[in-house]
């Protein structure tokens, strides 16, 4: 089993939106950490202080399971040219690329991680 100095403190389902976020702080630091989980695919991703994050240790938990997505794939712009962008657009819901006009999102993270109704 892998020790962890991270303490669970809640774990949230982002309505409107497509992920989970389980919380996290440090109990020797009290720093505080996001675990993003979409809701549709086994995809997580690092969120600290607004922004993603790259926490490689998270691979050690939960590779079994998940797929950790590092921040510079997430931070992939939406682009026809792209075909990581092309693959993610391709799997969304009917209801989700129906919002595209409307939250014009610009990233990849915009999509698997996204706030929409």
């Amino acid at each position: 089993m892998v020790q962890s100095d991270w303490d669970l403190q809640a774990v949230v389902r982002h309505v409107p939106g497509n992920f989970w976020a389980v919380q996290f702080s440090a109990a020797s630091t009290g720093v505080r950490f996001e675990i993003r989980c979409n809701a549709h695919y086994p995809l997580i991703a690092g969120w600290e202080d607004g922004q993603y994050v790259n926490r490689p240790e998270l691979e050690a938990h939960f590779a079994s399971y998940f797929t950790l997505l590092p921040v510079a794939f997430l931070n992939t712009t939406l682009d026809s040219e792209n075909e990581a962008s092309n693959l993610a657009v391709s799997r969304l819901f009917h209801n989700e690329f129906a919002q595209f006009p409307y939250r014009n999102p610009h990233t990849l993270a915009d999509i698997i991680f996204h706030q929409w109704a």
